[in-house]
């Protein structure tokens, strides 16, 4: 018989494992007694890149039976072999000349039960989604589609991406990363946002880096941020970008009926420099600050890393220097990392937080006047 070569894998916590056709090789399979014939073209092929592209051959009498039927079920064969979360990226084939979601186990360890947070905070989030995915029917009867949007806002390593990890496995929802910056065109676009699945988190992060999405100014300096800057119904064109419009029509417009149990996040550093209409209610629905890191979510990152008490002495004297210092969650977690003896690690933190605070000082000296306190973390609910 004739060699054939196969890449063999298995997937995580699969006990059988999988193969794969190696470039240039033909593989048949037999459904409903007709044979289906499977070609994975090599790199140098004049059928295009291998990436992403298989030829499909097949008896003409079999058309229907394959569009109906056959396709349908190697679909449900691969979702069966998939991992329990996934991770999509939209990726662009030249193969196929169009995008596609590239799908990769989504292996984030982070929950809310390891996010060192204000605990008020944190229930509030997991109340608000636990609301939203128990209310099918609060939707249908009110003929709202069955979304909700959040958007995280703060400085840079303050968890925004953690909390989207955890969001996806207390749900166990698939993660959809979407950067307008990566899309070619406003059909691209809207091909993506409509062939996202159903139990899904759609992310747009850093949205700040979108400059149509900002808010606009006019010539006495005032902000023009209406609606009439971001239509709902993309009759007008005061972006440059029509991506930007078909985002918010997939988000809150005409086409954002197309499936069901979804959630959108928009991540941002700069909410200040966007435009009030595009995270009003209806689009980002929760606003959701993650600050500087606070005594008590230090507290919560000691017993996640240490497991130290959270009465140990130290941490007593690091809740004042947190709040007289600006220091992010991941910064610290960082100074964590450094050991197990939490008495030692707890005390080099403590050094730490000093020598920020000495170097604040010399900074507010040289600036000649006093430096804006620390933002307050913050939950704003829609009504």
């Amino acid at each position: 018989s004739e060699n054939k070569q196969f890449r063999v894998g298995k997937f995580h916590k699969k006990k059988r494992f999988a193969t794969a056709l190696v470039g240039g090789e033909t593989v048949v399979d037999v459904f409903d007694g007709e044979e289906m014939e499977w070609h994975l073209p090599r790199d140098d092929d004049s059928y295009g890149s291998s990436d992403l592209c298989y030829r499909l051959t097949f008896q003409s009498r079999n058309r229907d039976k394959v569009l109906n039927r056959y396709l349908r079920h190697v679909y449900q064969v691969f979702e069966e072999m998939c991992p329990e979360l996934q991770l999509f990226t939209w990726c662009w084939s030249e193969c196929l000349r169009a995008g596609g979601w590239r799908p990769m186990e989504s292996r984030h360890p982070k929950t809310f039960d390891t996010i060192a947070m204000d605990g008020e905070l944190k229930r509030s989030i997991v109340d608000d989604l636990e609301r939203f995915v128990a209310r099918r029917d609060f939707y249908k009867k009110n003929g709202d589609p069955w979304k909700r949007g959040y958007l995280l806002y703060g400085p840079p390593g303050t968890g925004k991406s953690s909390v989207v990890a955890a969001m996806s496995n207390h749900l166990k929802f698939n993660l959809y990363v979407m950067e307008l910056g990566n899309i070619r065109s406003d059909y691209e676009l809207r091909h993506a946002l409509l062939s996202i699945q159903n139990k899904s988190i759609v992310v747009f992060e850093d949205i700040d880096c979108c400059p149509e999405l900002h808010a606009r100014s006019d010539s006495d300096g005032n902000d023009e941020s209406t609606d009439q800057n971001i239509p709902n119904d993309g009759s007008h064109h005061k972006h440059k970008n029509p991506a930007a419009k078909t985002m918010l029509n997939c988000i809150d417009g005409v086409w954002s009926s197309h499936g069901e149990e979804r959630i959108i996040v928009f991540t941002t550093n700069h909410k200040d420099v966007l435009d009030p209409a595009l995270i009003r209610p209806g689009r980002m629905d929760m606003h959701i600050h993650l600050s500087y890191c606070t005594p008590e979510a230090f507290r919560s990152l000691a017993a996640i890393y240490l497991e130290v008490e959270r009465n140990h002495p130290l941490l007593e004297e690091i809740g004042e220097l947190l709040q007289t210092v600006d220091v992010t969650p991941a910064a610290l977690a960082e100074e964590l990392r450094k050991g197990s003896d939490g008495d030692v690690i707890l005390q080099q933190v403590v050094d730490f937080l000093n020598q920020k605070k000495l170097g604040k000082g010399e900074k507010k000296n040289l600036m000649g006047g006093s430096i804006d306190s620390k933002p307050v973390v913050s939950v704003d609910f829609a009504t």
